[in-house]
């Protein structure tokens, strides 16, 4: 049996928001400033071609807007990841999972011990090591899932969890700390 005691505050949080964001996206302003080339060649391209004018400064707007946006989105998510922190946790600044692992699954309580979920580990889709943490994600797409704390662990440690995860669950990532 493994057990950890994992406090989750907003930092915690939003790091995990953070890092599930980076795993998923290209760099936004990668992204961001390649659109913006694309939509300034096209406005080049559409004042050269005479005959294209409208279409080439049209289009080439669009790029601009559109990744122009896409720079904006980490803020987005944080803001988002913000508010989600604040729903989920009605306004308290942290708060207590108590994790319990064994050969078939695991089982997550709430700081006065209610169960908020139990089951197998077909049920986790995916799971991110990091060098603080490892995050159990039960929907990739949502980004919902739990954090466990590596210096949490009232029972076992960080490499027991780690063995266990990796042959329980197929989809096991370590991201790089640098991320």
């Amino acid at each position: 049996m493994i057990r950890n005691k994992t406090v989750v505050t907003e930092e915690k949080f939003l790091k995990f928001h953070s890092d599930m964001f980076k795993q998923r996206t290209l760099p936004s302003v990668l992204l961001g400033v390649i659109g913006m080339v694309i939509g300034l060649v096209c406005v080049v391209l559409g004042i050269l071609l005479e005959n294209l004018l409208i279409l080439g400064i049209c289009v080439g707007a669009v790029f601009i807007i559109l990744f122009g946006v896409i720079l904006f989105l980490p803020n987005i998510a944080k803001n988002n990841a913000k508010k989600v922190f604040s729903e989920n946790y009605k306004g308290k600044s942290q708060a207590e999972h108590e994790y319990e692992f064994d050969e078939d699954g695991l089982t997550v309580c709430d700081g006065k011990g209610q169960v908020l979920a139990d089951g197998e580990y077909e049920n986790i889709e995916q799971v991110l090591e990091t060098p603080t943490d490892f995050y159990l994600l039960a929907d990739v797409r949502a980004c919902v899932g739990f954090i466990v704390d590596k210096n949490g662990f009232t029972e076992g440690d960080a490499e027991q969890l780690a063995d266990v995860l990796k042959k329980a669950v197929p989809d096991y990532v370590v991201l790089d700390s640098k991320k």
